[in-house]
């Protein structure tokens, strides 16, 4: 995808949310920070090791009832995974020097849309969200971290090759569903914790290298700190 096609899909949906705050009752929108637990997975189990990454950027929600609003983020994520099979992303060339193992690291901007679920039996100034919704992302970079092995005579002497950028064997956008839960705390400024569970449902593996020729996705498991006005 190209930028210009990205900065429509992110015009579209906030048309859509503009849309919903039309008949909002309160607005609020502030900035986040948090990180994120990722992995490869297929068949919506993961194949892979969780990789830790950073997440941070803006929101902006509104309540459309006393129960329940909607919210937008646009947020840097960094996804991906750990300990992945190098055939994954790499076609093997030589044969004194085999890419034994990779960390993947994912460069992207996420823009989730979600509804908040206000539990009932709690006051105005603490109190627990349900979060559903969808997500859409745009990977603009993707980087491998290898660990290789080198046969030497009498012994294997595994070493870190160093970051290469692989961003050509993954997809540019993905989507996915979100399902979690925050805690709210509002007084002169709005506070949030929330967790987040992002499920992968579209393939973000296009390596022309790849022999294994398997799809598969990325699912994460984001906590992120909100303060807003």
């Amino acid at each position: 995808m190209k930028p210009i096609e990205l900065v429509k899909w992110i015009l579209f949906i906030f048309i859509i949310f503009e849309f919903n705050i039309t008949y909002a009752q309160n607005i609020s929108y502030g900035g986040e920070i948090g990180c994120s637990f990722s992995a490869f997975s297929r068949n919506y189990n993961s194949f892979t090791n969780h990789l830790l990454g950073f997440t941070g950027g803006g929101y902006i929600s509104a309540e459309l009832t006393s129960f329940a609003g909607v919210s937008a983020e646009i947020l840097y994520s960094q996804q991906g995974a750990a300990s992945v099979d190098p055939s994954y992303i790499y076609y093997n060339t030589t044969s004194n020097l085999q890419r034994w193992s990779s960390d993947v690291r994912l460069h992207k901007i996420d823009v989730p849309i979600l509804i908040n679920i206000k539990a009932p039996g709690f006051d105005n100034d603490i109190y627990p969200v349900v979060l559903v919704g969808g997500a859409f992302g745009y990977t603009f970079k993707v980087t491998a971290k290898n660990y290789d092995i080198t046969n030497l005579p009498n012994y294997l002497y595994i070493f870190e090759e160093g970051s290469q950028d692989v961003t050509d064997a993954f997809t540019t956008t993905d989507y996915a569903g979100v399902i979690g839960a925050g805690i709210n705390f509002k007084g002169n400024f709005h506070y949030a914790i929330d967790f987040k569970y992002r499920v992968g449902l579209s393939n973000i593996n296009r390596s022309i290298y790849n022999y294994i020729n398997n799809k598969y996705s990325q699912n994460s498991f984001i906590i992120t700190i909100k303060i807003g006005l």
